[in-house]
């Protein structure tokens, strides 16, 4: 709870600051709402509050206010325009409406996914998206409604205040950003739009070195890492019957440390606060008990033979598994009996004496039986433990993310009634995933299944921007403005929500990563895939996005020369 109060800090301040004078305390407001969803949810779903509710919190806090930002700032914008207030919020709001709407809906989509994860990891990670979903359909409906009401109201006042130093600040920070917008952002937006196959084949390079480095395991991939706890404990079991060393001799010995402990048939230690299960752990199932024994043995002589490979055992234990038989109704009519039946089974696995041998004065019994093989049909092992949990988690991962990106591209398509520029939104995905790569290698991070759940969460987050930016170059160009002046402008005027909506995300998240307590540690790895991710997709919405734009014009200029060259004749010939 102090990283969500400081994220909240954080938050604010840099609203504030970065929003100017006018729009930056409305556009903040809408965190005073956050807490309203969780406890709704808590009540309706039995979400309990516990270390994950609140890192969703915390989650939820930079991607919470992104619609309010886009609203505020395009509100503020029509505001300068025509210098009234309630015109301009209500024009501002129905113009960025569409969008707002579904990029909230996308984020949504990429999180329902967490919702069915199998195994354990999916139990406990249920809990971020019961969070996080309200969150966002409840701030949908401040930006939308609200936060405009508020907005409405600014305008009659904002040049009779009284200078201070929050709005001497403001200015500062604004002029900043004008600066940057027009000395640095425009030059490197048209120096991209002149030479954009280049700019896409840069954009291409990056993706490939990426993977190679993937591929080539300068980020390892752990399934759960070990997280240090600040208690250690070992457990030791000991047979049920016939112990003769008691508790305190093993205790003193566990003490001293000095060598195995007689007679204990599983000795374990650990000291980590939370464990998915073993790393390895192979089960062994078939009818032969001493199979099976035999089997484990081996096994367990194998695995001490590997370097790190510790607290080898085996958790086969003495039961009263029997088998029991008996004969059908149709055998005894033909003259069978249970005894045959029970010395056909004896014969079949201890084996018939068929004759003896005298040698000297030793008698050789040959007895028949069942080959081995035959004795013991379907052994069969399979793993468990923690590669079990990496396998259900892993696969029931996968097809959410299939489904939130065919959800995703669903829902792109409505707004922009187009199957080919979602497609060029969408690539701010795999860009995303390039910048949780490189956040896990710059903060020393291994991947883990936290880090694969930040990055399904990711890919609704990062599509929100390049959706505004695409829609808005689409109602310019409806306006009458050629490709050109629509993309450059667009890239101007989305410049400071798109920066802006990463800087609070990446804000929110930074308590979490700076976070150093143990309960923590292993959530880290998400924060690092979202904060990271974002942070790198913003330079994809700003540049490529409308550099992919252009280059899809290019390619329907170009296809339809090639139709109106290569068409047939019309039969009808020239009318």
């Amino acid at each position: 709870m102090k990283r969500s109060r400081s994220g909240v800090v954080w938050l604010a301040g840099m609203l504030v600051m970065a929003a100017g004078c006018a729009s930056a305390p409305p556009v903040s407001r809408p965190d005073l709402g956050v807490p309203v969803p969780p406890a709704w949810t808590a009540a309706t779903f039995d979400v309990t509050l516990n270390m994950i509710t609140p890192f969703a919190f915390i989650l939820v806090l930079g991607i919470v206010v992104d619609d309010a930002i886009i609203v505020g700032e395009n509100v503020y914008t029509h505001q300068e325009r025509h210098g009234q207030g309630l015109k301009g919020a209500i024009d501002g709001t129905q113009e960025i409406a569409v969008p707002v709407i579904f990029a909230v809906l996308t984020t949504v989509a990429a999180f329902s996914p967490l919702l069915s994860v199998p195994g354990t990891m999916g139990k406990i990670m249920r809990a971020i998206p019961l969070i996080v979903i309200p969150c966002l359909l409840f701030s949908l409906l401040e930006s939308l409604m609200i936060l405009p009401a508020h907005l409405s109201h600014m305008r009659s006042g904002v040049h009779h205040r009284r200078p201070g130093p929050w709005h001497f600040l403001q200015s500062r920070v604004a002029g900043a950003l004008r600066w940057v917008i027009d000395r640095a952002y425009r030059p490197s937006l048209e120096f991209s739009l002149r030479w954009r196959y280049l700019t896409a084949a840069v954009g291409l390079s990056i993706l490939i070195l990426t993977g190679a480095m993937l591929a080539a395991g300068l980020v390892v991939f752990e399934f759960f890492p070990a997280v240090e706890s600040d208690r250690m404990s070992a457990a030791i079991t000991t047979p049920a019957e016939g112990r003769t060393v008691g508790s305190d001799a093993l205790l003193e010995r566990w003490r001293a440390a000095t060598g195995a402990i007689a007679e204990a048939v599983e000795l374990r230690f650990e000291a980590s606060m939370f464990s998915a299960g073993e790393d390895v752990n192979v089960q062994f199932a078939g009818p032969d008990v001493d199979e099976l024994r035999s089997i484990a043995a081996d096994l367990k002589t194998r695995l001490a033979d590997y370097a790190g490979v510790y607290d080898i055992a085996d958790s086969f234990r003495e039961g009263k598994r029997e088998i029991q038989l008996g004969i059908r109704p149709a055998a005894e009519t033909l003259g069978l009996t249970l005894a045959d039946l029970g010395r056909q089974v004896r014969q079949a696995f201890y084996g018939e004496e068929a004759q003896r041998i005298q040698r000297d004065r030793d008698d050789v019994r040959v007895m028949v039986r069942y080959p081995r093989r035959a004795r013991h049909p379907g052994v069969y092992y399979t793993f468990e433990g923690m590669q079990s949990e990496q396998r259900d988690t892993i696969g029931g991962l996968q097809r959410g993310f299939l489904l939130a990106m065919f959800m995703v591209f669903a829902l792109l398509a409505v707004p922009l009634r187009s199957y080919v520029q979602p497609v060029i939104i969408m690539l701010a995905i795999p860009f995303g995933l390039v910048g949780a790569f490189w956040g896990h290698l710059v903060l020393g991070l291994n991947l883990t299944i936290m880090s694969l759940l930040g990055m399904v969460a990711l890919a609704g987050v990062v599509v929100n921007d390049s959706l505004v930016m695409v829609h808005f170059i689409n109602q310019k160009r409806e306006a009458g403005m050629f490709l050109s002046e629509a993309v450059r402008e667009a890239g101007a005027v989305r410049f400071r929500p798109i920066l802006l909506t990463s800087l609070t995300t990446f804000a929110g998240l930074s308590p979490l990563l700076l976070e150093k307590s143990m309960q923590a540690r292993f959530l880290i790895p998400m924060a690092a895939s979202l904060a990271f991710g974002v942070m790198f997709a913003t330079f994809v919405t700003l540049v490529l996005v409308p550099t992919s734009y252009v280059i899809l014009e290019d390619l329907k200029a170009f296809a339809g020369a090639l139709w109106r060259l290569f068409r047939p004749p019309s039969p009808w010939g020239a009318l």
